[in-house]
This record gives structure tokens, sequence and C-alpha cells, in this order.
């Protein structure tokens, strides 16, 4: 599996790391109209209102779209590629996440997720997406 770079929390990412440390997705959903909001938008998309909370996710999705990152020109022969996909999830908002070792030839749009979790060195805890067999 290609690494995943390492991310750090912050003061607005702080409750979203802490459930991938313990193995949980959350999304962000409106207090006021009740829609599930991008995790990174302050504000509700559906009505403009700040009453954001985090709420555990389902974990699932399906693919959108996806990108396929060649291993760097100074990476050790046999690196694989590193597939990103752009991931909708049950509640609707969408996200970006790595599918580590994923067979190229099932990539497909709709096609199935689930989510799993990783912890590059010195990083926080990720989500990353592994087909539905």
């Amino acid at each position: 599996m290609a690494t995943v770079g390492a991310i750090a929390r912050d003061s607005q990412s702080e409750l979203f790391f802490d459930a991938t440390e313990r193995g949980e997705l959350l999304v962000r959903k409106c207090d006021d109209c009740g829609h599930f909001n991008e995790l990174s938008h302050p504000l509700c998309t559906g009505c403009g209102s700040s009453d954001l909370t985090w709420i555990k996710a389902a974990g699932t999705g399906t693919i959108v779209s996806w990108t396929i990152i060649p291993p760097a020109r100074n990476a050790e022969e046999g690196t694989p590629s590193t597939v990103v996909a752009l991931i909708e999830l049950a509640e609707g908002p969408w996200l970006w996440a790595q599918l580590p070792d994923i067979d190229m030839s099932k990539l497909a749009v709709g096609a199935a997720m689930s989510v799993g979790f990783v912890r590059p060195e010195g990083g926080e805890t990720l989500p990353v997406f592994f087909l539905v067999s």
C-alpha cells in the first residue's frame, strides 16, 4: 500500500480525528434543517445555519470519481500507484479518500465502498475506503 500523507488536527477537526482514532467516521449535520454537510464547510449548505453537529456516519458510500497517482520517479521499484476517490457517503456528503490495495480493474462509478482507517507514521488516523464484496 502506498503511504497516506500525514495530516495534523486543528481546533476545527479535533472531534473528527478523535472519532477516527476510535474507528468511527463522523459527518456534520445541521441542527436546524437536518441537512448533511461537507466535512470542512463551516455553514450548512442547505440553510446557511452555523449550528452543525458531528454525528456518526454509516461508513458506507459509492465511488463518484477517482484518480490514479503514479509513484514518484525516485520511488523504489515495485511501489504501487495511489488511488484516491471521491466517495459519496450514504448520508450524502462527498469525501476524498485513498483506496488502498484496490484492484484497479474493479474501479467503477457507483461501486459500493466501506470505510476503514489507517494511521500514517507521525499523523492522524485517516479514513480510507475498500470495495464491498
